[in-house]
């Protein structure tokens, strides 16, 4: 798959979402086939930058790989943002929610764009951003004013393929939640705690 054995060795996959009701909700009880929590291990964690050799190693493959094994496009990337500019505000469109809350939203439709625009997404969940990507263009969006941003998960239409793959936790990881069961980690044992 064209990731190096070290950062392959440090994955974990954890039934329990990791995410769940801090970044997500499920919008209805559907709650798609597929559910885990995939944890990068990655012990080499340092400041990161877009293009810099030493970020593009180890859980960026992993999660490169596993999205291109997907092989659904379009994608939409979103992502949530403050008062400050985030990377993704640079190539995608802004829609501003509320006073200091910004929604970014990306398309993308082929590897190449994979290629050249993941990086930016990465770097953005690297550094605390809500980053979520889905083959859904329209995604709800709670906008509590007390409360953190959340997207809302919606799989009320079963005769269409659907997945949500949200980075959370500074890039450490991400939520799969999809409606059909054929994934690239699907041979890897998933553990319930």
């Amino acid at each position: 798959m064209g990731t190096d054995n070290e950062g392959v060795e440090s994955m974990i996959l954890y039934r329990v979402l990791g995410g769940l009701d801090d970044t997500f909700k499920w919008k209805t009880t559907f709650q798609g086939d597929t559910q885990f929590y995939a944890f990068f291990d990655d012990k080499d964690y340092e400041s990161a930058s877009p293009g810099a050799d030493k970020y593009q190693n180890g859980a960026f493959f992993l999660l490169k790989d596993f999205i291109l094994g997907l092989n659904r496009y379009p994608l939409y990337i979103h992502a949530f943002g403050g008062g400050s500019e985030i990377s993704l505000s640079k190539v995608g469109k802004t829609t501003k929610l509320s006073r200091g809350r910004y929604h970014y939203l990306l398309v993308i439709c082929s590897l190449e764009e994979v290629e050249q625009l993941l990086p930016l997404a990465y770097f953005d969940a690297y550094n605390g951003q809500n980053v979520l990507i889905t083959t859904e263009k329209d995604v709800s969006i709670i906008n509590d004013p007390e409360d953190w941003l959340l997207f809302e998960f919606d799989f009320s239409i079963p005769s269409k393929d659907i997945y949500y793959l949200m980075i959370g936790h500074d890039a450490a990881g991400f939520d799969f939640v999809a409606n059909f069961t054929e994934h690239p980690f699907q041979d890897r044992e998933i553990i319930d705690d």
